[in-house]
């Protein structure tokens, strides 16, 4: 039972649904986006624009601070919406498409919840490419793996404990049985 469980925490922390509740698209000028989310596990989210690459020749050390004047909404239940504004989108990766991370980091606990985005600007920060926005958890690479790591090993060392046991299980069993011939 101890392995079942911690094969499931490794996977249910790391799986898409947890990890990147809500992606939406980055709203035009005056325009404003809403999605509603889940967050089952609680922790702290930032936002992240995925943009196609403009450049594939461009260092990723120079691509430049992208401007921006976003406002994100986000309510729980029908409480009071917390606002928080993204000015600024500074480059965080680049694979397929360029990742950018934007301030604030955001402490959610589980729950429903509703992320309005509005673009408060005169234009679109990343211009004609667009971007999708998603509001993913944050987490330090290094705690991310020992967490996956020590799940994983707990399910390794609960699944030979668990075999183990069985075995032995079994040949006392043979041995207390009188064989009938």
């Amino acid at each position: 039972m101890a392995s079942s469980l911690s094969f499931a925490a490794a996977l249910y922390l790391s799986s898409s649904w947890n990890w990147a509740p809500v992606q939406l698209p980055i709203p035009g000028p005056g325009l404003s986006v809403v999605e509603a989310f889940d967050i089952t596990t609680s922790g702290t989210f930032q936002f992240e624009a995925s943009v196609p690459t403009a450049s594939a020749n461009m260092a990723m050390e120079d691509l430049p601070v992208v401007s921006s004047d976003l406002e994100a909404s986000i309510q729980r239940n029908g409480a009071t919406p917390h606002t928080y504004s993204m000015k600024r989108f500074r480059v965080g990766g680049r694979g397929s498409t360029d990742l950018y991370d934007a301030e604030p980091q955001v402490v959610l606990q589980s729950g429903s919840y509703t992320l309005r985005v509005q673009n408060k600007g005169a234009s679109q920060p990343f211009g004609d490419r667009g971007a999708l926005l998603t509001l993913t958890r944050f987490v330090h690479p290094t705690e991310f793996y020992l967490q996956g790591v020590l799940f994983r090993g707990l399910g390794w060392a609960g699944l030979l404990c668990g075999m183990t046991v069985g075995v032995l299980a079994e040949l006392l069993a043979r041995k207390r049985t009188p064989s009938l011939q």
